[in-house]
């Protein structure tokens, strides 16, 4: 339910992401406060795409309002390949249609902390 803002995303995130992101790195998702600064932004207007891949790809990781130009949305959603780095989560299988429905209603719902 994107009405309760990133508390409705987050158990995703801790389930299916916090393994390879979680206590270090650029992208540390390890708590629900710095998965959401590192994804959107302390103020909410999204962060950078960073890395050797999508460092250089103008990408947001999170674009509040816009699943299609945000790079998260692009890499979980399965059935076409990220428009850099590696599909997530990597190694494994796409997430259910039910998490991926969830991540998509928040960035298209503004991605409310």
């Amino acid at each position: 339910d994107a009405g309760n803002g990133f508390a409705s995303v987050y158990p995703i995130i801790q389930r299916a992401c916090v393994g390879c992101h979680g206590s270090s790195g650029a992208l540390n998702m390890s708590t629900q406060t710095l998965a959401y600064t590192n994804l959107v932004g302390a103020g909410g207007t999204g962060v950078a795409a960073m890395g050797g891949s999508c460092g250089s790809s103008g990408l947001l990781r999170v674009t509040p309002g816009a699943s299609l130009a945000s790079l998260l949305y692009l890499k979980i959603r399965g059935g076409t390949a990220p428009p850099c780095g590696s599909a997530m989560p990597r190694g494994q299988p796409t997430l259910p249609a039910g998490d991926i429905a969830t991540i998509r209603n928040w960035i298209e719902a503004g991605a409310a902390r």
